[in-house]
């Protein structure tokens, strides 16, 4: 009997397919087979009790145009049943284990649990996948236990919360990291509302020897800041970093200070001139990546991920989940092979090494490219788009990680006008190193060679008057840089906690900033009050601590639930939370058609189907009838309870007849996508359940006259007809018809 590898996806079964003999079957669960269940109260699907926690599972809901997972487990079972060995191939994380304990539990017959095995890779290579074989284990529960404590948690938070703030009409959901990241982007917004500016001089001083200085303040008070540079991957080049001198906060101290620089000789009292080396960053991680593609690729961390997720599929990366920036040996002398053949002056003596965060799992390398020789130049035939750009920063990163520094001669020029100082910085790249791959070294003013006590031409002194600027709002790639920074959420969540963020209508993109809605700042508002520690920065990272405990196997997972949701969020949600709902419930002017009291406006976590009808939300009945709900009708511009029919207001007739029966033609307005249409049809009830009739219809188009795409006819002018879609009189083997009227 052959034996049966199951992994995630179609594209990774087929490839790795290829690596495997005839004696192998390798099939895909398509991902998760199993899903929490939409089961009691507020449907958590998680039960709670003094004596245990129960999560009800059930099979995936089927996608769209696919299927779900009864079909996928069926499938998979009759694969089994048949195997000799069955090897478990899930993704090497916390959900890939647990999806390898689902199938285990649905899919793998009892008696061939025995023959059944957990492997992991981090890369789809020939060796790699051999090495798992070689390696396999079993399933190792205190990572699938770290799982279900934190799908429990995120169950029990977001569907125990949000009904309180639909209830309470503020927004549509709230979550355990989504929260928390909704905060830091709403504080962030006070901080801009609240500031006030205040007026400062920027003074700079230009010399004849080809270079300007900044002023650094009064003799004495002057002070040379040394320059520090740090990695950030969330820094935008495009934006100016803002003056570094000393300000000056009057016009008439800038007045006085120029008075003195303009009368006065200037002297270079010190200039040094120092060799310095610039390490070369470390290789990507999954956050670097998503705030890296974000800054030079405009690509959302939501699409870097599926861009990722399909180059691991393809063989082209390693594993694309990871907080470690540590690279394998092997991958380390390839890289330095592969330097010494192609670039051999970038080969370093000391290659530089990179330690990972506090906090990091390191369960895997740094996200690298699988074949060093695939160079995204060799890949430009075979790879396009945004995967070859995505794939370029992962190749250039993990290489330039393994080349040798840069060096670059720093120097710092102090001048001495009378009483007043100025300084000037510049910098030499003497050997690119590393940054001939990553290019990653602003071009730096060079300064002309300089001697202390020389006396310098100036050329003149202004004073350039300014105002503080608040502080930014947030770019994804910032955002997703302070959470990590806070140790909410973890590499795999970042992209799902901005993509809901956007989804729920909580932030919307400013260029290329996330500036928070009113519906986010009400949401946020609300949530802290009903239960501040999901907005606890301390608290969120803390609970993301006693998680990896979990999956250390130092900490139970059921009694850390139980504290959880018995002495914090239950007692939250029952006390302030439901007193919260009735104080903040926003009532809208409109009366329940059968109490008569104040409708409550409600806002669904996605609302694009009511917006599309003119509303972000409706209304309902909160004093008793439970059956009262009411939704906008953009056409009649009024509210209807759920089920009613609209009114039938009178026939509006055209001077157009019908072309069937000489009735009248009357005008019908409707919505489509949200937007307003308009049709001409037989004004005759009957003519609806006719099949002479089924042709007689004219649609309005944007030049305000009605076309037949049946006959092509225009009635009320010759209107431009849409364009695709619709049938043109050549294409039904009709002749055009006879218009019977023309424009009024």
């Amino acid at each position: 009997m052959p034996n049966l590898m199951i992994v995630e996806s179609p594209t990774k079964a087929k490839k790795i397919a290829d690596f495997l003999g005839s004696e192998w079957v390798v099939r895909a669960s398509l991902g998760h087979i199993m899903e929490v269940a939409n089961v009691g109260q507020n449907n958590v699907g998680v039960d709670f009790s003094k004596n245990d926690v129960v999560i009800h599972f059930q099979p995936r809901t089927a996608s769209k145009g696919g299927s779900g997972g009864k079909e996928s487990i069926a499938q998979l079972k009759k694969e089994a049943e048949k195997a000799d060995k069955i090897y478990l191939a899930s993704d090497p994380d916390r959900e890939g284990e647990s999806i390898s304990w689902h199938l285990m539990n649905e899919v793998v017959p009892e008696k061939k649990r025995g023959n059944t095995y957990r492997i992991t890779y981090t890369e789809i290579t020939k060796s790699a996948i051999e090495k798992s074989i070689a390696n396999a284990r079993q399933i190792d529960q205190d990572l699938v236990d770290a799982q279900l404590a934190r799908q429990a948690t995120d169950r029990v938070v977001g569907y125990e919360i949000s009904p309180l703030v639909i209830s309470a009409g503020v927004g549509r959901s709230a979550g355990r990291v989504q929260s928390p990241a909704l905060r830091i982007i709403c504080n962030r917004e006070k901080e801009i509302r609240n500031f006030k500016p205040t007026n400062y001089w920027s003074l700079v001083s230009q010399y004849g020897e080809g270079f300007k200085a900044i002023y650094n303040g009064k003799s004495g008070q002057s002070q040379v800041v040394e320059e520090t540079e740090v990695q950030d991957d969330a820094a935008d080049v495009s934006e100016s970093v803002g003056d570094t001198g000393a300000r000056v906060s009057s016009q008439q101290e800038a007045d006085s200070i120029l008075a003195i620089a303009q009368s006065s000789p200037h002297k270079i009292t010190s200039f040094t001139g120092n060799k310095t080396s610039k390490t070369p960053p470390p290789a990507l991680t999954t956050s670097s990546l998503q705030q890296v593609a974000s800054v030079k690729l405009n690509l959302s961390p939501e699409d870097t991920m599926k861009v990722a997720q399909a180059l691991f599929e393809d063989g082209k990366i390693s594993y694309h989940r990871t907080d470690s920036v540590s690279l394998s040996p092997e991958f380390c002398e390839e890289v330095k092979a592969w330097l010494q053949v192609h670039k051999p002056k970038l080969v370093s003596d000391k290659t530089a090494t990179h330690k990972d965060k506090a906090g990091a799992q390191g369960a895997h390398e740094a996200i690298r490219p699988t074949h060093v020789e695939d160079t995204p130049e060799s890949l430009q035939g075979r790879m396009k788009g945004a995967n070859l750009a995505v794939y370029t920063l992962i190749w250039n990163r993990a290489i330039a990680s393994q080349c040798a520094s840069a060096q670059l001669n720093k120097s710092v020029v102090q001048i001495q006008a009378g009483a007043t100082t100025w300084i000037a910085r510049g910098s030499v790249l003497l050997e690119p190193g590393y940054s001939e791959i990553l290019n990653d070294i602003g071009g730096d003013a060079q300064l002309p060679a300089l001697t202390e006590g020389a006396t310098l031409k100036l050329v003149k002194a202004t004073a350039e008057a300014k105002k503080t600027s608040p502080p930014g709002r947030y770019s994804e790639a910032k955002l997703i840089q302070t959470l990590e920074k806070f140790g909410v959420g973890r590499p795999s969540t970042y992209a799902t906690i901005m993509s809901g963020l956007k989804v729920r209508g909580y932030v919307k993109i400013e260029g290329k900033n996330l500036a928070p809605t009113d519906t986010g700042l009400k949401t946020d508002e609300f949530v802290g009050k009903v239960f501040p520690q999901i907005v606890d920065m301390k608290f969120t990272a803390g609970l993301e601590k006693q998680l990896d405990e979990i999956a250390e196997g130092k900490r139970e997972w059921k009694p850390l639930m139980q504290d959880f949701y018995f002495k914090q969020l239950r007692p939250a949600v029952d006390g302030i939370g439901r007193a919260l709902v009735a104080a903040t419930r926003e009532c809208s002017k409109e009366a329940c058609p059968d109490c008569s009291k104040p409708l409550a406006v409600m806002r669904p976590k996605d609302s694009t189907k009511l917006s599309a009808m003119g509303k972000d939300h409706y209304l309902k009945c909160m004093e008793g009838c439970p059956d009262v709900l009411m939704f906008w009708n953009q056409s009649l511009s009024q509210w209807l309870k759920k089920g009613e029919k609209p009114p039938s207001a009178p026939a509006q007739l055209t001077q157009y007849p019908c072309r069937v029966c000489d009735k009248m033609l009357k005008l019908v307005k409707y919505q489509k996508d949200g937007m307003p249409k308009a049709m001409l049809v037989c004004s005759d009830e009957a003519s609806k359940d006719k099949d002479d009739h089924k042709d007689e219809v004219y649609f309005l188009v944007k030049d305000g006259g009605f076309w037949n795409p049946t006959t092509d006819e225009v009635l009320g002018g010759e209107p431009s007809k849409p364009s695709g879609g619709s049938k043109s009189s050549k294409a039904s083997g009709k002749k055009p018809g006879k218009t019977k009227a023309k424009a009024a």
